[in-house]
């Protein structure tokens, strides 16, 4: 019983639908809000926002998305850990990473479906 739970779980992530990079720009040169673009210059449009992103994060500033979200970097502090596989005691380095939070719009289009 277990195991049949298990195969069907594995089932439903193997075949999770995620947007590829390529499907984004597809969207975004089909969408009939804008001027019809040239596959080749979506992509670079779309490359050029997500390096702006990355640019203004590395750069420790918040980037808000105005019914998207807001995209900020995070600074982990130091601290004491456990290796796992031996228990032995480590000390962590800090770190930065990039936390996400939705827009109250997207947060309820999602619940609507």
């Amino acid at each position: 019983m277990i195991f049949r739970f298990l195969l069907d779980v594995n089932c439903l992530l193997r075949y999770t639908k995620s947007m590829k990079k390529a499907d984004l720009i597809n969207r975004v040169q089909n969408t009939d809000d804008i001027p019809r673009l040239t596959k080749k210059e979506t992509r670079l449009i779309v490359d050029a926002v997500f390096d702006r992103i990355s640019d203004a994060l590395i750069e420790g500033d918040r980037v808000f998305v105005p019914h998207f979200g807001t995209f900020r970097p995070v600074t982990r502090p130091a601290r004491s850990g456990q290796h796992p596989a031996t228990g032995e005691a480590i000390e962590i380095q800090p770190s930065t990473t990039i936390s996400f939070r939705p827009a109250k719009t997207l947060k309820q289009d999602l619940k609507e479906g």
